[in-house]
């Protein structure tokens, strides 16, 4: 449950906000643009970092897989579109971990999905009580707001 935010009125009344909650955001809901950025970056590789196929092995494609997208221009691509298939609830949270483990290091991808983390969960709620009736109980001594 969110946690409210408790605001006052000259009306004598609470009004409790429940701020909006986020979930993380699944890979496979990341914009077209950023999937995009994050696939070309992939098919890059980068002295002393790992690239799609160490991507590859960590999410299960077999060698054949791996070997069959060795030449091509879109492997990273290819590699995006096979995680999104076999791992439909891969939160892009948990795909920046794998990005920073020792053998990937792909700092520059993760840099890409840093704003792609989280999703908003739930609209704002707006609660409005009479303070006669509950203040004293939630709040406490105080009684006076006006």
């Amino acid at each position: 449950m969110p946690i409210p935010a408790v605001s006052f009125q000259t009306t004598r009344q609470l009004t409790i906000v429940f701020c909006v909650s986020s979930d993380y955001k699944c890979l496979r809901q990341v914009d077209y643009n950023t999937q995009s950025k994050v696939e070309t970056l992939l098919t890059k590789n980068l002295v002393g970092s790992g690239g799609w196929k160490q991507v590859a092995i960590k999410y299960g494609m077999d060698e054949v897989g791996r070997g069959w997208i060795e030449m091509r221009p879109d492997a990273g691509k290819i590699i995006i579109g096979y995680i999104n298939a076999t791992q439909p609830d891969l939160t892009v949270y948990e795909f920046c971990k794998t990005l920073k483990e020792p053998n990937i290091r792909r700092f520059d991808v993760v840099k890409e999905l840093l704003g792609h983390l989280s999703v908003p969960s739930s609209e704002k709620t707006t609660v409005s009580v009479s303070s006669s009736l509950f203040l004293p109980h939630f709040l406490g001594n105080v009684t006076d707001f006006g």
